[in-house]
């Protein structure tokens, strides 16, 4: 499924992988949720407090492994899938990258891509939740 903002998701079904037709999308290159049982097939190894994964892909390809997402936005997709699942779910964001060596959590900015000082208290409780994992690709 192709989307050009979270207004066009309406629905959102287990399984389903879904692509950002712009190019820009704010935050994340795509998404899909699973529950439990494809996350542990899959041996992601990621936390399953909950029955289903909302898993937001980031594709990075920078020689300092730094990608940092955009605090404000990530939150709002947050309420977005919320609303649209209905029920408490996991969140992973996970970095895909050419080089694993030295990845580390990347830290949230603000809407203006700069570095929070200290974090909103809403903001933090909505993304405390989030575990970030990255990936190895090779070309």
């Amino acid at each position: 499924m192709r989307i050009r903002n979270l207004k066009d998701l309406v629905e959102f079904v287990e399984g389903q992988y879904v692509k950002p037709s712009v190019v820009n999308f704010p935050a994340i290159d795509s998404f899909a949720f699973y529950n439990k049982e494809k996350l542990w097939k899959a041996k992601l190894g990621v936390s399953t407090k909950h029955d289903v994964t909302l898993v937001l892909w980031q594709m990075t390809i920078t020689k300092d492994n730094k990608h940092y997402a955009q605090a404000p936005v990530l939150a709002s997709i947050l309420e977005k899938f919320a609303e649209l699942l209905q029920k408490k779910f996991n969140v992973v964001f996970l970095y895909a990258v050419e080089d694993i060596s030295g990845f580390e959590f990347q830290p949230y900015v603000t809407g203006k891509r700069a570095q929070y000082k200290q974090m909103p208290k809403d903001l933090q409780a909505q993304l405390g939740a989030v575990h970030q994992y990255a990936i190895e690709f090779k070309n």
